[in-house]
């Protein structure tokens, strides 16, 4: 009877070590996932960092060249503005002479 009462507690702690050894394998390998799951959202988010400095660094070339075309397209109007009053002013002395040669 002792030996069979050994016999079942020897049973009873190996499968108590096996299942022990279960839980810790599942323990470990959700560790593994959490770790691996961590490391994945910090590089998603170093992606994110760096695809935000890359539209801000677009976003901006394209604001200064869009001032840039602003200033080149006021620097046209008033030289167009400028060319048409000299125009003005030539077409008023041709008129001028004309009427002065008639």
């Amino acid at each position: 009877a002792l030996q069979l009462r050994a016999e079942d507690a020897a049973a009873s702690a190996l499968a108590f070590d096996t299942s022990l050894d279960r839980a810790l394998t599942a323990t470990a390998a959700e560790a593994l996932r959490a770790e691996a799951a961590e490391a994945a959202r910090q590089r998603l988010a170093r992606g994110h960092s760096v695809a935000m400095e890359r539209a801000d660094e677009e976003a901006r070339a394209l604001r200064l060249e869009a001032d840039w075309a602003a200033a080149e397209q006021q620097a046209l109007k008033r030289a167009v503005s400028e060319t048409e009053g000299q125009l003005a002013a030539a077409e008023a002395r041709a008129a001028a002479a004309e009427a002065a040669a008639a």
